[in-house]
């Protein structure tokens, strides 16, 4: 469900309607464009949630390790079409983040 809304994105979407009906062109400029500046920080949760849960219960459901390999597959797809074409370039950030998760 995750990958959806975020491939959809119901923000984006509505702004962009709002955008094309703008009066001036700055108003269009900034309904059309979309700050991605905490998306990588939830989507490295969300794949960090993937794995622990994934690898928590595999032995019980070994379903889930094609769930998680597709579920991987079309969140790298998601994430390619959201940061090259829906947001805005996220701000530069260093590897804390990851960090902060692998400790």
């Amino acid at each position: 469900i995750n990958l959806l809304i975020d491939l959809w994105r119901p923000d984006i979407r509505i702004a962009r309607w709002q955008a094309r009906r703008a009066r001036t062109q700055r108003r269009m400029n900034r309904l059309w464009k979309r700050d991605g500046d905490l998306y990588l920080a939830f989507r490295l949760q969300l794949a960090s949630k993937w794995v622990v849960l994934g690898l928590g219960f595999y032995t019980l459901v070994p379903a889930l390790v094609p769930l998680m390999c597709l579920q991987y597959g079309i969140a790298n797809w998601v994430d390619r079409y959201n940061i090259l074409r829906a947001l805005t370039p996220p701000p530069p950030e260093d590897a804390s983040c990851v960090r902060i998760l692998v400790q």
